[in-house]
């Protein structure tokens, strides 16, 4: 599972026409949600994601939305600490 997530993750795009991420999971999800939860996990997501998660046989299947999600935290801590690192006066006097 973590191996797909990273190619995924790694390939994926804005600019693509790609809608959705695939990535595959352990058969067992299913039943160790089940045995957690009491309640299918197809049914959990369907309840609480509206439909931006789903299962389709052994693939979990993000809309590209929600995957997006998943990084925009991070994405937006770098911008800070870069965008804070150039207005440090010494990193100005190095770029002149």
């Amino acid at each position: 599972m973590m191996r797909d997530f990273e190619v995924q993750k790694k390939t994926l795009s804005t600019s693509g026409t790609k809608t959705g991420v695939g990535i595959r999971f352990g058969g067992d999800l299913r039943h160790i949600f089940l045995s957690k939860r009491g309640k299918d996990i197809k049914d959990e997501l369907q309840d609480k994601l509206k439909g931006m998660v789903r299962i389709t046989g052994d693939k979990l299947r993000f809309d590209l939305a929600i995957f997006k999600r998943f990084f925009q935290d991070c994405v937006q801590e770098i911008v800070n600490h870069i965008n804070e690192s150039f207005l440090k006066e010494d990193v100005l006097g190095r770029l002149q």
